[in-house]
């Protein structure tokens, strides 16, 4: 599925469809994480008004928002590599390099 932000990129010299793909898939798993959290959250609210929030759910609250940004951060990361070239290091900048002279021909 091209979405807007794709179509901007996948043109620019240096951005290979591998890389788009790769920071696609992880948006996908970071997209579920923070409705999860909410889900998370909500129920906490629901426990507090009732007076039965108890010391496990929130320390389970926590764990559960620790994990969801363990799962947005390789989504982020993912992205700036394809804006920025000095995140991806000297592989990524062999393949962006491969993907370049693909271009060319």
């Amino acid at each position: 599925m091209d979405l807007p932000a794709e179509e901007r990129v996948e043109d620019l010299p240096g951005v290979s469809s591998a890389m788009i793909e790769r920071h696609e898939s992880a948006g996908k798993l970071a997209l579920g994480a923070p409705v999860v959290v909410c889900a998370v959250a909500a129920a906490g609210l629901i426990a507090s008004r009732r007076r039965e929030l108890s010391r496990g759910f929130a320390v389970g609250g926590l764990v559960v928002s620790a994990v969801a940004i363990m799962a947005i951060v390789p989504a982020a990361y993912l992205g700036g590599q394809i804006r920025h070239t000095e995140l991806r290091g000297a592989a990524g900048s062999a393949a962006a390099v491969e993907h370049e002279s693909d271009r060319e021909h």
